[in-house]
């Protein structure tokens, strides 16, 4: 599982998780449209590390949450502890990483507008707009959150699944339609 946040983390977005929200992936087992298994992701507080405000560490739990539990709030049997910037690897093989990672996205914003300009304004095909190969996003990175458990601690059979920031979570305030 893997879900990133905070595009351009560092130098314009934070690079730490928010310790109010929480983070989840939501599995579907049954085909209703309902997640029935839940690997909830909290964080703490964030804090620099050896004084250098640009770099901070969070302590995070991860837990996994059935049925009824699944649906709603933070509870579920804790099945991962660590800290952010470490792989983190349980007695039982179960890995989990949250932290700064490198945006893999990649796209050179000159060739596109070259492009764009000679499709739309000027009517042509201009692929040659492509040669200057600058990756707008080079040196960019990401939070991300990644967990490695065995499949069946989600389930068998078809698995539908999805992973979000929850809106509901009282961080968030009010749910919005």
């Amino acid at each position: 599982m893997a879900l990133t946040v905070n595009p351009h983390a560092g130098p314009s977005a934070p690079d730490t998780f928010h310790e109010e929200a929480l983070y989840a992936f939501r599995f579907d087992l049954n085909c209703d449209s309902h997640e029935d298994v839940t690997f909830k992701v909290q964080f703490g507080a964030s804090a620099q590390v050896d004084g250098n405000e640009h770099q901070h560490v969070q302590a995070f739990d991860v837990r996994r949450a059935i049925g009824g539990v699944a649906r709603k709030g933070a509870e579920g049997e804790l099945i991962i502890s660590g800290h952010t910037g470490q792989v983190v690897k349980t007695d039982r093989d179960y890995r989990a990483y949250a932290g700064l990672a490198p945006d893999l996205f990649a796209g050179d914003a000159v060739a596109l507008n070259v492009f764009r300009k000679a499709l739309w304004k000027e009517k042509r095909f201009e692929p040659q707009a492509f040669q200057s190969r600058q990756n707008f996003f080079a040196k960019a990175n990401v939070t991300a959150i990644v967990i490695e458990i065995p499949s069946p601690l989600i389930g068998r059979g078809l698995v539908h699944g999805w992973a979000l920031l929850r809106p509901d979570f009282p961080y968030f305030g009010e749910p919005h339609t």
